[in-house]
């Protein structure tokens, strides 16, 4: 994992990418940085403008956020870790203007508490139609690091 830069201390990312279009396919983060998950649109707390009644009886452990709705982030893996995932709207192009063009993937687990590891990947592309990560895999990556993290807390 590298470091994520001056604005994000703390905080260290592993990208996935294809090799050959070098194109960006996801990433895997490991923060104590508050800041860092505020700006992947993800909240500890129900956004006002909705009613979501019992948060438990939802089992709903955070809320993604994107310029067009919000989502709640539910259980993803339950063992050996139990992590919240949701699957949201998504523009992986810039531009002035966010256009949902794609479908991504959000996973974020807290360690303890204020240490979190947090995975954003491209499930598809919704224009072109074309398939970009499965979530099998992001299930067998959760579970690979869920397996490390029980590991180093049993030490």
């Amino acid at each position: 994992m590298a470091p994520l830069g001056k604005e994000f201390p703390e905080t260290y990312c592993t990208v996935f990418s294809l090799r050959k279009k070098k194109q960006w396919l996801g990433e895997l983060c490991l923060t104590s940085n508050k800041d860092f998950i505020k700006a992947m649109s993800i909240r500890n707390e129900v956004p006002e403008e909705e009613d979501w009644a019992d948060r438990s009886r939802y089992e709903v452990g955070y809320w993604r956020v994107t310029p067009l709705s919000i989502y709640p982030m539910t259980p993803f893996i339950l063992k050996p870790i139990k992590n919240y995932a949701a699957e949201s709207d998504c523009y992986m192009d810039d531009g002035p203007v966010y256009r949902a063009t794609s479908t991504c993937h959000t996973a974020l687990y807290e360690m303890r508490k204020g240490v979190f590891i947090y995975s954003l990947f491209h499930i598809s592309d919704d224009v072109k139609r074309k398939q970009k990560v499965k979530i099998s895999d992001i299930r067998t990556l959760w579970l690979q690091v869920g397996n490390k993290v029980r590991k180093q807390s049993s030490r």
